[in-house]
């Protein structure tokens, strides 16, 4: 190309090739950290609300299934069981759960 902007000459072979191949990854750079942001923001939106869930001190009977607490009951009523927070889990089952209160009641 001149120096003249009025005078038109063609471009060499391949600039138009390699511009287009430029523009291109340029697209592509472009979309995968659009989606590396994307997954990132829904990760710490995720870890946060597994966060704010395991701070959460209202355990909720759902946690725990009726069969879970029942096979639970004998460690429970012996005081054997290993983790705090599986007593915590069956008491909060207990509180909702009758039918399950009323198992625990029958050995007690």
């Amino acid at each position: 190309m001149s120096d003249d902007p009025e005078q038109w000459s063609p471009c060499p072979p391949g600039e138009l090739s390699n511009l287009q191949q430029s523009l291109q990854n340029d697209a592509k750079l472009r979309a995968r950290r659009n989606f590396v942001l994307a997954a990132g923001a829904v990760a710490l939106a995720g870890g946060g609300l597994v966060t704010f869930t395991q701070l959460s001190s209202d355990v909720s009977a759902e946690n725990i299934t009726c069969r879970e607490a029942l096979e639970l009951k004998s460690e429970y009523q012996a005081g054997t069981l290993k983790l705090a927070s599986k007593r915590k889990l069956i008491e909060a089952h207990l509180a909702h759960c009758r039918r399950c209160r009323i198992a625990y009641d029958q050995t007690a």
